[in-house]
């Protein structure tokens, strides 16, 4: 398979060796089930949670995984827990944020080893508290990092050029020479707008838009919203603007979703288009990288165990809490928290 020749390169790009540590991480469908298989060739013990959920049973999950580890010669190193309790948390060195563990809450990490660390498989600017205490993390010394997606050998973010273009593409929209209004700021829209530009497209900022702005509106072939960063409303009761003025503005306007505060309820009420087809709350994505393709999820879950791995070799060699930290931070690949995240989660 291809997804495993992407593995065996992303875990010898990023020089991934966990030999003597233990991984505990999520056993998942979709792209996200390499997981395991990237710890475990890389070669740590790994622990995979399964969980049902909308994308699969658990126990569907658990057979899918044994197959693909027997098929890879992994079924020595991987174990699949349906029940997430203490042991689990007792035996790993390396705790991936992953979904199905989430929330890294007090209750679960207390039980955790004392050199336990915790690699975020994303952004520091990312965070959400209620993913992860990270104060609780720094009181008892677990050291937390994120994953820097923007160094060159990685750039994840650049993969939501093409998920967007993806997206118009299946809905008739050509890209070149259409017009987009685009919702947000920061590293998303950046990526997304470059990537349109790049294809003749005209891309136009309407993050403050309102009902004044009927020619802007009228205009555009679709709105792509990529805010990850507020909790601004733009779309719904008590927001922006209303499904139904939009609707009359433009009736044949498409909505691509990244990110961003927009109520899915009043588009289809409205008669407005959009995709995907399910809306995720302020501060979540609809889709991921990983819908143009397997590369962009393995690279990135592979980059995240490197931050991982560092620090857990920090801790093993004895480092504190705060130089094992330091000492993984000279490694571009791990990222820290901003001074205003520390003031506002760490104290």
């Amino acid at each position: 398979m291809r997804e495993y020749k992407l593995i065996l390169k992303a875990i010898d790009h990023f020089k991934l060796n966990l030999k003597g540590f233990t991984v505990l991480t999520e056993a998942a469908s979709g792209n996200y089930k390499w997981g395991p298989i990237i710890a475990s060739k890389a070669g740590a013990k790994v622990i995979a949670y399964a969980k049902s959920s909308q994308y699969g049973r658990a126990k569907n999950i658990k057979t899918d995984t044994i197959k693909l580890a027997k098929k890879y010669k992994l079924s020595n190193k991987i174990e699949i827990i349906l029940k997430l309790d203490s042991v689990a948390f007792r035996k790993a060195d390396i705790i991936t944020n992953s979904g199905f563990l989430r929330p890294l809450s007090p209750v679960k990490l207390k039980d955790c080893k004392e050199t336990a660390v915790i690699p975020l498989m994303w952004e520091t600017w990312e965070y959400r508290k209620e993913d992860l205490d990270l104060s609780y993390c720094n009181n008892k010394g677990i050291p937390v990092l994120g994953t820097n997606e923007s160094v060159s050998y990685l750039n994840t973010i650049s993969f939501l050029g093409p998920v967007v273009k993806k997206l118009l593409l299946e809905h008739n929209i050509e890209i070149h020479n259409c017009t987009f209004g685009i919702v947000g700021n920061g590293k998303f829209v950046k990526a997304i707008t470059k990537s349109l530009i790049s294809d003749r497209a005209n891309c136009v900022d309407v993050t403050k838009f309102n009902i004044r702005d009927k020619k802007l509106l009228r205009d555009c072939d679709a709105l792509i919203f990529a805010d990850h960063e507020s909790s601004t409303r733009y779309i719904g009761k008590n927001a922006k603007i209303t499904g139904r003025e939009l609707k009359r503005i433009n009736p044949n306007l498409l909505i691509v979703h990244i990110s961003g505060n927009i109520d899915p309820k009043e588009l289809s009420t409205s008669g407005i288009s959009y995709c995907p087809k399910q809306i995720a709350p302020p501060h979540f994505m609809s889709i991921s990288t990983d819908y143009v393709g397997p590369k962009p999820l393995i690279d990135l879950f592979t980059a995240g165990l490197k931050v991982g791995e560092l620090l857990a070799t920090a801790r093993k060699k004895g480092l504190s809490y705060e130089r094992s930290i330091q000492s993984s931070l000279k490694n571009e690949l791990c990222q820290d928290f901003s001074k205003q995240q520390k003031k506002m989660y760490l104290s």
